[in-house]
């Protein structure tokens, strides 16, 4: 009788360590998923442009705003909406809008917003796996990166201009 008592005691404890273990494990991975990704891992996105021909960032030592959204989200809307009226102040910076939507709504949103009228903003499709490089994330999710390639700031979710502006150099 007391063997079966030691037993069962000796069962919850691998059960308890198992399922500890298994929590830190997934805790890890959920967190590094959720790092900000570097403009190398970006740069190694499939990516299409709007005319369904491979994409590739640009590389002419400019400050990059990485703009990760979709077009059904309001609060990317609101976000075109901001920093088309703030251009002036992003003239240095090379505006790059990016999502996985399909590219007829990538198209709308392009056009709704007038992207196209500034030499600063273009849109790239993931034709790749989003999830593996970004993680989950909120749209719009902003990420501020140096010339030379450093991420500086990223923002999740809907972003002041202000804010926008303190980082970009």
């Amino acid at each position: 009788m007391r063997s079966k008592n030691i037993l069962a005691l000796i069962s919850v404890i691998i059960l308890f360590a198992l399922t500890a273990l298994l929590t830190i494990a997934t805790y890890n991975r959920v967190h590094n998923k959720n790092s900000h990704p570097k403009i190398a891992d970006v740069l190694g996105l499939s990516l299409t442009g709007l005319d369904n021909l491979p994409f590739t960032l640009p590389n002419d030592k400019k400050n990059i705003l990485l703009i990760l959204f979709e077009p059904s989200c309001e609060d990317c809307h609101r976000q075109a909406v901001e920093i088309n009226k703030n251009l002036e102040f992003l003239k240095d910076c090379e505006i790059i809008w990016i999502s996985h939507a399909p590219l007829a709504k990538m198209k709308e949103f392009y056009e709704t917003h007038s992207l196209k009228r500034n030499n600063t903003s273009t849109m790239a499709r993931i034709t790749g796996n989003v999830y593996e490089t970004f993680g989950t994330f909120l749209t719009p999710s902003l990420f501020i990166y140096s010339s030379e390639g450093q991420l500086v700031k990223a923002f999740k979710g809907e972003t002041k201009i202000d804010a926008i502006l303190k980082y970009i150099q």
